[in-house]
């Protein structure tokens, strides 16, 4: 009795636990009759009691797609095998839930196996990892895509990853689209859709938008979701269901793909194979996605439009420097001819100027004595002005012939060169009473008859404009320097003559520029700008400063070694 009374108490225990349990516990027959289950599995098949389902078959519970699997499954655990698997339910009521099972055979009092099993309901942690999966897929693919338009791949590439995407979280339940608005914004063209058929594809690509344009054209139309459960059915369709259902296609949601200004760039599209609307992850999906679509699109634009941009800057700077090359070979041309005709013409006028100059002083020993004071007047101002009509001339032919000669370089001792121009200008120098204090003057690379002529013409305009109450006093100095990136040295020349305006400053160094009155002081207006020239001929620099009344200073930057003779620099 005692024993007895232990058994029906530990049994009454066992039930209690089994009762208290979360989990369901069952036994299935091998035929698959219930034959066992506690309260817990009651409220998961959605079973008021037991009474209702025990004797019934378990098979009617598990989902179609998942039914001849546990079937298979339950079968093996009859002939002797512990088993797990994870399967569907569908309770009474319709709910589904995924639930996990550990099986092992349990044996029956007429020898058979029968199925003991406990199983979970992990609909929860099923759904939660399918989230993270889903959030995970996106996450890369925004990812990858981005990483795709940074490196410059074509845009197809970039939005057939973001298609593929949204069809992988979906675990390929169905197929997504996305089509482009057209610069005229009237059409759709095909972006990218790599599951759909190409026929399907073809037909779509260049698509006039509408209020009735399936989804995709309307989408873009109206510029807001459009969502069509039935392709075969609804208005929105009826000029492109045929195309749409001989390719399987029953269902189809698209919605505008928006710029950062909300303009419509393109509609994004999901194609179902079944009648339905979209599930709210894929909806999710897509929202995410778009966005990614939206940024890599209008970024593509807009570099696009660079690109457009730029050949036609390009275009126009060609054309431009092709107008200017013309332009520069015009000028050329002409300021070779016009070098060509003032030598000629100089050289040519030098004759009848000479005999004229000649013939006048003939005059003037053979008549002088005969001829008014208004007479020798009138011959003297001939004279006068044929002198000055040859050296205006001598003065153009020596422009025009630096002006396109070639430049012979060598080293030049500035001391020889301001010495040899003393001599030549000895006369003058006696006549003016002038005092000329030179300093110590560096070796430098360029034309000596160059040079010569530069310092000569300097010299000369220190000595020509003079007052007559004053001495000339000219000074000669060197300064080393530096001249961009290269050794140079800065050779002043100052005197006290009349000096100019400094506003004159710059007008000095023109052909032909006179300040002063060709009465009083002598001269072609070529000299300064003849220097100028030169000193441009030897890279160089040119500038004067004055004060009207106090003298010049003039200025000259002449580098030590000429670019492109191969000569050293000084250290």
């Amino acid at each position: 009795m005692e024993v007895q009374h232990l058994l029906d108490t530990n049994e009454a225990r066992l039930k209690a636990v089994i009762e208290a349990t979360p989990e369901c516990i069952k036994i299935v027959s091998p035929d698959g009759q219930l034959q066992f289950m506690n309260k817990a599995g009651l409220c998961m098949i959605e079973a008021t009691d037991a009474q209702s389902v025990v004797g019934g078959c378990v098979f009617d519970l598990i989902a179609p797609e998942h039914r001849a699997a546990w079937i298979d499954n339950h079968n093996r655990v009859c002939n002797g095998e512990s088993l797990h698997w994870e399967f569907d339910i569908i309770g009474l009521n319709g709910t589904r839930r995924h639930m996990e099972t550990h099986a092992v055979p349990m044996s029956n009092s007429e020898g058979t196996l029968s199925q003991l099993a406990v199983t979970h309901d992990i609909s929860l942690k099923k759904a939660s990892d399918r989230v993270l999966k889903r959030n995970a897929i996106i996450l890369k693919g925004q990812k990858y895509a981005l990483e795709q338009a940074v490196h410059g791949r074509p845009i197809k590439d970039v939005l057939d990853t973001i298609v593929k995407t949204v069809e992988e979280q979906s675990e390929c339940q169905l197929f997504a689209c996305i089509l482009l608005l057209a610069p005229d914004g009237k059409h759709l063209l095909h972006g990218a859709s790599p599951s759909l058929p190409q026929h399907y594809n073809e037909a779509v690509d260049g698509g006039e938008i509408g209020p009735f344009a399936g989804s995709c054209g309307t989408a873009a139309f109206k510029g807001e979701e459009i969502t069509v459960a039935d392709i075969e059915n609804d208005p929105l369709w009826a000029n492109y269901k045929e195309l749409a259902l001989s390719h399987g296609l029953r269902a189809c949601w698209s919605t505008p793909i928006l710029s950062s200004q909300n303009k419509p760039l393109a509609t994004f599209s999901l194609y179902f194979r079944t009648k339905q609307t979209p599930s709210p992850d894929d909806r999710e999906a897509v929202e995410l996605m778009a966005r990614t679509a939206g940024i890599v699109i209008e970024w593509y634009r807009e570099i696009s439009e660079r690109k457009a941009l730029m050949a036609q800057l390009e275009t126009r700077v060609s054309e431009r420097t092709t107008e200017l090359n013309n332009v520069n070979a015009e000028l050329q041309s002409s300021n070779d001819t016009l070098e060509q005709f003032a030598h000629v013409a100089s050289h040519d006028l030098k004759e009848p100027v000479r005999k004229i100059k000649i013939f006048t002083s003939r005059l003037q020993e053979e008549v002088g004595d005969q001829l008014t004071d208004r007479g020798k007047t009138y011959l003297n101002k001939i004279l006068s002005s044929a002198e000055r009509m040859s050296t205006m001339i001598e003065g153009v032919l020596n422009y025009s012939v630096q002006n396109g000669a070639e430049q012979l370089t060598e080293k030049i001792d500035l001391n020889v060169t301001i010495t040899e121009i003393r001599n030549d200008l000895e006369v003058l120098i006696q006549q003016k009473h002038a005092e000329i204090t030179v300093g110590q003057l560096p070796v430098i690379e360029g034309d000596r008859i160059l040079i010569h002529q530069l310092f000569y013409n300097l010299l000369n305009n220190s000595l020509k404009f003079t007052n007559d109450t004053t001495y000339p006093k000219i000074g000669i100095e060197a300064t080393p320097v530096v001249n961009g990136h290269q050794a140079a040295y800065n050779i002043t020349i100052t005197d006290n003559g009349i000096g100019f305006d400094q506003k004159q400053r710059e007008k000095i160094f023109d052909t032909f520029t006179r300040l002063n009155s060709k009465d009083k002081y002598d001269g072609t207006g070529l000299g300064l700008a003849l220097c100028k020239k030169i000193v441009q001929r030897h890279h160089g620099m040119i500038s004067a400063s004055s004060e009207y009344g106090k003298g010049a200073a003039f200025q000259v930057v002449l580098p030590v070694v000429q670019p492109g003779s191969g000569g050293e620099q000084p250290v």
